[in-house]
């Protein structure tokens, strides 16, 4: 009869081959007869991991820790299972004990480092990458993990060192490369910026999608139908759906379908993109597929030729006319304010700011400023806690679907303020005057300097100076908005100021 040590054994060459319910029966089997086996407790929870079960790889290694809590490779396997459930203050803390453990590991570093970064902790995540590479000077992923900090810090030149170093080393390195992609769309570098961002697709931060049907190559479609489906947020959805009928004019024969969030439907309908579908509704019935946003890359947009028509969404005149009633009598400057976006990206901490570094602008005589924020930071309206008053509207988009009424509250303001997400799209989109609050390296789309976008004619862009400090944006933006609101007041009764 075998040795539990010979059954490990024979576990482990079923669990290395792939043969995973084989590895599994023989771990349960050790732990039958040994129910205190914390090896065999790990490894279950390797297993789970690997079948996308990560809330059971938590029980398995958990119980593995109580038993043994001072294995490294038990802490990693559950700040494994922590990240593949988004916990990543708990993974923060598993890979801290690992270190603690074996303190003197590259790897645990850019791991701890990463983690870090995608909680927005930036000065300790680049701590943690420049010790792996203080470890191992030619660690390519703490290379290029390090860029990526350096250059949401602002400090290109040092970010782009780093990254080449990287590239040299792992030429194929996919987020490396994509980084280096939005590098050069943010300078212009449009015609090799669009090549190196397609490579999101092989990066951890892409959900992944897979088809039967192949990738559409910018080829004539003639009759077939084409699948444009999005990847990321909705603003990204509100930015690119530009291109559907730009695809649509170059095949006027064929059927193109543009797959969004459930909850776009309603505004992308009224806007005239009547084959809009959600999520799985357009089940197996097309040709070839694309996402979204390698448009620009089929189109070889240039920022010459940047599809910049606008407006290309539009707002239900019912709703136009409902909520101009509502603000009737209000007078003065009415602006739309919205300050935290969605916290479930990864860059939210260095993009979105706190509802009172608007202060600068209540103070501004005649402007009234509107809530455009719905869900986190919403908790951030009370009166006492800010110190001025913002003007809310608690049914706003509860009906009807996404920024329905948003877009029309909008056509009605003199200006929308917001941070780099959705609303700014929606928006520049709708033609509305916008003034957008960015970080010092905010996405590449805004580029570097530039006070305006060529995506939208009726944005202005106000950057920070110091990464993390928003005073000055909003002192420059309250001197031109007394301007603004000034020049409004100033106009005969019934005249705009837009």
């Amino acid at each position: 009869m075998a040795t539990v040590d010979e059954a490990v054994q024979v576990a482990l060459a079923h669990h290395r081959s792939g043969e995973l319910r084989q590895a599994e029966q023989i771990y349960r089997q050790i732990l039958a007869a040994d129910p205190r086996h914390a090896g065999a407790m790990h490894l279950l929870g390797l297993v789970a991991l690997q079948v996308g079960r990560p809330e059971l790889a938590v029980e398995w290694i958990t119980r593995a820790i109580r038993v043994d809590g001072f294995q490294a490779a038990f802490h990693t396997a559950l700040g494994e299972a922590y990240r593949a459930l988004g916990k990543l203050a708990d993974a923060q803390a598993c890979y801290e004990q690992v270190l603690r453990i074996q303190p003197d590991v590259a790897d645990t570093h850019n791991t701890l480092g990463a983690i870090r970064q995608a909680r927005s902790h930036l000065v300790e995540a680049k701590a943690c990458y420049q010790r792996a590479l203080a470890l191992n000077p030619e660690h390519v992923s703490a290379q290029a993990n390090l860029a990526s900090v350096l250059e949401r810090e602002g400090d290109r030149a040092t970010a782009a060192y780093y990254l080449e170093r990287a590239l040299a080393a792992s030429p194929e390195n996919a987020e490396g490369r994509f980084l280096r992609g939005t590098m050069w769309l943010s300078e212009g570098r449009f015609a090799e910026g669009w090549r190196e961002f397609e490579q999101r697709a092989n990066c951890h931060c892409t959900p992944q999608r897979h088809f039967r049907q192949p990738r559409w190559d910018g080829s004539p479609l003639g009759s077939k139908t084409l699948l444009l489906y999005s990847e990321y947020g909705m603003g990204d959805v509100l930015h690119f759906i530009r291109y559907a009928p730009l695809v649509q004019a170059r095949s006027p024969a064929a059927r193109v379908l543009v797959e969004v969030q459930r909850g776009l439907l309603p505004l992308l309908k009224a806007s005239g993109f009547s084959n809009v579908v959600a999520r799985d509704e357009a089940g197996d019935g097309f040709d070839v597929q694309l996402p979204l946003m390698s448009l620009p890359a089929v189109f070889e947009t240039t920022l010459e030729s940047v599809p910049s028509a606008i407006p290309y969404l539009s707002a239900d005149g019912v709703r136009i006319a409902e909520w101009r009633r509502r603000l009737s009598g209000m007078g003065g400057f009415n602006v739309g304010v919205h300050w935290q976006g969605s916290v479930s990206y990864a860059s939210d901490r260095e993009r979105s700011f706190a509802l009172s570094c608007l202060a600068p602008l209540a103070e501004v005589p005649g402007v009234q400023l509107i809530s455009l924020q719905k869900g986190a930071g919403s908790e951030q309206m009370a009166v006492d806690s800010v110190g001025f008053s913002v003007l809310t509207f608690p049914d706003l988009d509860e009906s009807g679907g996404a920024f329905m009424d948003t877009a029309a509250l909008m056509a009605n303001l003199d200006l929308v303020i917001t941070c780099d997400s959705a609303p700014g799209h929606l928006a520049g989109a709708l033609g509305v005057p916008v003034w957008i609050a960015l970080a010092v390296a905010p996405d590449w789309r805004w580029m570097l300097e530039r006070r305006d976008s060529p995506w939208y004619p009726t944005v202005s862009l106000f950057r920070q100076n110091t990464l993390g400090d928003w005073s000055d944006v909003f002192r420059r933006m309250a001197i031109e908005l007394a301007s603004k609101a000034a020049e409004k007041n100033s106009l005969p009764s019934g005249s705009s100021g837009r």
